[in-house]
């Protein structure tokens, strides 16, 4: 499921809960993001990173993920 709301899928109401659930194939790192009036441009995005369930292909001694983003000075209006 993906996409904005009454598109794809109808949106999910304040105070509800929806679970998305996928079957992953692939790892590595992706983006998650709002499709919804001004969630993306306020913020409403993450990583979502998927590890191999085996061992790593190479040895290191942390994760880190680094995530930058242009900043709004002002809240969106509809």
């Amino acid at each position: 499921m993906d996409g904005a709301a009454m598109v794809t899928q109808c949106g999910i109401l304040p105070g509800d809960r929806f679970t998305y659930e996928y079957v992953v194939e692939q790892t590595g790192t992706f983006w998650l993001h709002a499709h919804d009036h001004h969630q993306n441009a306020e913020g409403l995005r993450t990583a979502l990173v998927v590890y191999d369930r085996g061992q790593p292909p190479v040895r290191y001694n942390e994760d880190m993920l680094l995530s930058l983003e242009d900043s709004y000075m002002e809240t969106f209006t509809e």
